[in-house]
C-alpha cells in the first residue's frame, strides 16, 4: 500500500492510475452497450485499495424509491460522496430494487473514481460483425410505430400514468420532455430511412 500525506493526494494518485472501462454488456431493449458493475469494480477497487482507500456503498430506500450512498474511507477520514435515488414503479419490487441499486452503484462508483465507460472498439462484444460500422448502430432500425408500440407496452406493463412516464423521461434524459424525445425519435427514424436508401 502506498502512503500519502493527505486523503486528496491518495485519491488523486488512485484516479491517476485508473483507466476507462470498455462497455462489455448489451441492453437489448435500448440496443446500447454498458459497463457491468463487476467489471467496473475490478478496474477501480484494487487501485483504490493500493492507495489505502476503501469504498463503501450502502443501499436504502423509502416511499417506493431505491437509494445508494457512497462513502470513501482513508485512514481515520471519510468523504461522503453523496447519494442517488430512483423511483421504483415495477410490479416486482424486489427485482426492480436489485436492478436499480446495481445501476446506481455503477454510476456512483464511476463518478467517484473518475472513470468513464467507453464503447468497444470493434463492436464484437455486442455481436456486431461489421468492424467498419459503429458498434452502437443497430443492424435493423425500428420503425416509429414499432418504437411507439414498445414504449406503450412497457408503460402499460409497469402500470405508469402519462405523468409518471413524463417524470421518468425527464429524470432519465436530463430534463427533456416526452414530446422532445418523440420529436428526436421521428427525426432519427427519418434519418435512418434516408441513410438506408443510399
Amino acid at each position: 500500500m502506498t502512503d500519502h500525506p493527505t486523503f486528496g493526494a491518495a485519491l488523486a494518485a488512485a484516479q491517476g492510475e485508473m483507466k476507462n472501462v470498455h462497455a462489455s454488456a448489451i441492453n437489448p431493449h435500448f440496443r446500447s452497450s454498458y459497463v457491468k458493475l463487476d467489471a467496473l469494480r475490478d478496474a477501480v477497487l484494487p487501485v483504490m485499495s493500493r492507495h489505502g482507500i476503501a469504498v463503501v456503498q450502502t443501499l436504502g430506500g423509502s416511499n417506493g424509491s431505491a437509494t445508494v450512498a457512497t462513502v470513501l474511507y482513508w485512514k481515520d477520514s471519510a468523504i461522503e460522496c453523496g447519494s442517488a435515488s430512483v423511483t421504483l414503479r415495477g410490479k416486482n419490487p424486489a427485482q426492480e430494487m436489485g436492478s436499480a441499486t446495481t445501476y446506481l452503484r455503477r454510476y456512483q462508483l464511476a463518478a467517484v473514481a473518475g472513470v468513464a465507460a467507453t464503447d468497444d472498439d470493434d463492436g464484437h462484444a455486442v455481436g456486431y460483425s461489421d468492424p467498419a460500422a459503429p458498434s452502437s448502430w443497430p443492424s435493423t432500425a425500428p420503425s416509429l410505430a414499432e418504437l411507439q408500440a414498445a414504449v406503450t407496452d412497457n408503460v402499460k406493463r409497469r402500470g405508469w400514468s402519462r405523468a409518471e412516464l413524463d417524470e421518468v423521461v425527464s429524470t432519465s434524459l436530463g430534463g427533456r420532455t416526452t414530446a422532445q424525445v418523440w420529436n428526436d425519435a421521428r427525426a432519427l427514424v427519418d434519418l435512418v430511412a434516408v441513410l438506408d436508401s443510399e
